[in-house]
């Protein structure tokens, strides 16, 4: 009799965990979704860049062709705010970039690329070429040319 109460427990607790594993992966799948509007898109349509600016509402900038959009998305609408200029934005977006920064001189690993994320979403002050590690074989007279 305990031998089969045992079982009983056994495979309830297995159909429970399979069952919490479901509903992880659904849940991962929801908020990737939610969260990961960066860089998707085609050849001719991106999203540039998303803002959330409250509970279900986001800002993003669009590229559709050769023209840049700022529109606000809600759960039942999108709505054209303006159309903007290359010029107007901070740093350019161009089709090789493909909305995520480059480093051309050194390299960051890991660690410090997460060390600098960490602080940018804690709002503290960082610059991205604190973390990168200079190219041994980039010269300091190459260097001051580039600058």
């Amino acid at each position: 009799m305990d031998i089969v109460k045992s079982v009983f427990t056994l495979i309830f607790g297995l159909i429970l965990f399979a069952g919490i594993l479901y509903l992880a992966y659904i849940s991962t799948k929801f908020i990737g979704k939610r969260y990961m509007l960066n860089g998707k898109g085609g050849r001719n349509l991106k999203i540039l860049e998303t803002v959330s600016v409250g509970r279900d509402m986001t800002m993003a900038i669009a590229r559709a062709g050769e023209r840049i959009f700022l529109i606000g998305i809600t759960p039942d609408r999108i709505n054209l705010i303006s159309e903007l200029k290359e010029d107007d934005l901070l740093s350019p977006y161009s089709d090789e970039e493909q909305g995520t920064p480059t480093i051309k001189r050194g390299s960051i690993s890991f660690a410090d690329a997460l060390k600098y994320n960490i602080n940018k979403k804690l709002g503290k002050d960082t610059d991205i070429n604190d973390y990168i590690k200079k190219d041994d074989t980039t010269s300091d007279a190459e260097e001051s040319d580039n600058d």
